[in-house]
């Protein structure tokens, strides 16, 4: 991994020291949205989306691309109207936090709990993915719990 950074600071000054664009080709999501100033991606030889690393990861034209980059939840329907929210059907896990059932939450179920030192990681299963989610609070594995976004996406 300290090779990978240290080639990618060498790519970028060189890049920037002789004003040229570099290419980069992987499937490493960890590499392209933190190396990229833009991101294309293809199927089937195709564009589907291009924008920057954050556009890309934060509003995902599909579901093709947002697994590329990690976990998603696509919400259906009734999920998009239970948190309130018109504007986007693929939310990240990140996106998530704890609330008290509200007009605006989903429910789910503790799946594992990990202590941090500063924080608990609580995976909590919601539909049929896995949100991750930090808590200053310790709960039980099995533990119904609701669930909110953290902003209005």
């Amino acid at each position: 991994m300290a090779m990978k950074g240290k080639l990618k600071t060498v790519i970028q000054d060189i890049s920037t020291k002789l004003k040229i664009t570099c290419l980069l080709v992987s499937h490493d999501p960890d590499d392209t949205l933190s190396w990229a100033e833009q991101i294309i991606v293809l199927k089937e030889g195709k564009v589907v989306q291009k924008g920057t690393p954050e556009q890309i990861y934060r509003e995902p034209v599909n579901t093709y691309v947002a697994g590329l980059f990690g976990k998603f939840l696509r919400l259906n329907d009734q999920q998009q109207k239970s948190l309130g929210y018109q504007r986007r059907k693929i939310v990240r896990p990140e996106d998530f936090k704890f609330v008290q059932k509200s007009r605006y939450c989903l429910p789910g179920i503790i799946e594992d709990i990990a202590f941090l030192g500063s924080n608990f990681e609580v995976n909590v299963v919601v539909g049929k993915v896995v949100v991750n989610i930090k808590s200053a609070r310790k709960l039980k594995v099995g533990q119904s719990v609701f669930v909110g976004l953290k902003r209005r996406l």
